[in-house]
């Protein structure tokens, strides 16, 4: 899922049946386990790592999500997100963490669900070192699900993360609109989100898979001129 400067290595790997653990390599080969799972049924996942070597993830539990962070030195913590809707706490039902930078803010997304559970949301987030929350909802859904053509599964273990953040607190990912069509996002530190897509108005169809820390983003579009294959782009700040 992810290597850094000191040549760390995160990633995953399946056990026989639905469940993972992930891992960290160490540039001389030391092999650490990040798991939390709850039994042979249950996912861990990691999404990516710092430049400290920090990894971030999730874990599955019965019908939940719950985001991650792990410690080189082995500790870590376990966070969901809370929502106060006019003081009426709903905690979400899913909180996965895609990605951490050098700092320590994670970013990720999360759905809530009301009480009685009529309705849900799906919206982004920013948790500083501190574990206090910072949500924005886009214009547009967050896109969480399965690439075309990409089983769950492997797309939970090995495809690239939803969301990015860079050091200067700066988030990318995609969202859609009410009719399917997919734009990628940016998200400064300060809040602004603008939208984009990188041949418009021939491109549709616009993930963003990351951001480096000179604000670079990358991802794949579908052109109109040929709907079935991607292609791929770097859009500058």
């Amino acid at each position: 899922m992810g290597i850094n400067a000191f040549d760390d290595i995160a990633g995953n790997y399946q056990f026989p049946g639905p469940a993972s653990d992930g891992f960290s390599r160490s540039r001389t080969g030391v092999f650490s386990t990040v798991g939390f799972g709850r039994g042979a049924e249950y996912l861990t996942v990691v999404t990516g790592l710092n430049q400290s070597g920090t990894i971030v993830g999730y874990f599955a539990g019965v019908n939940t999500l719950t985001g991650f962070y792990w410690h080189p030195d082995g500790s870590s913590g376990q966070f969901v997100v809370t929502v106060d809707e006019q003081n009426n706490e709903i905690v979400s039902q899913e909180t996965v963490a895609e990605s951490i930078n050098l700092d320590g803010f994670i970013a990720g997304w999360f759905r809530a669900c009301n009480t009685p559970c009529t309705t849900t949301s799906v919206a982004g987030f920013v948790r500083s070192p501190q574990g206090v929350f910072a949500l924005f909802y886009p214009s547009g859904t967050i896109v969480t699900s399965p690439g075309p053509g990409l089983p769950s599964a492997d797309e939970s273990l090995s495809a690239p993360h939803r969301l990015g953040i860079n050091i200067k607190g700066t988030i990318t990912g995609s969202l859609a609109d009410v009719d399917g069509t997919q734009h990628g996002f940016s998200r400064d530190a300060n809040g602004a989100i603008t939208a984009f897509d990188p041949d418009p108005p021939h491109g549709r169809q616009t993930t963003a898979t990351s951001i480096n820390d000179d604000g670079i983003i990358t991802g794949s579009y579908y052109n109109d001129a040929n709907p079935q294959t991607p292609v791929g782009f770097l859009r500058f700040p």
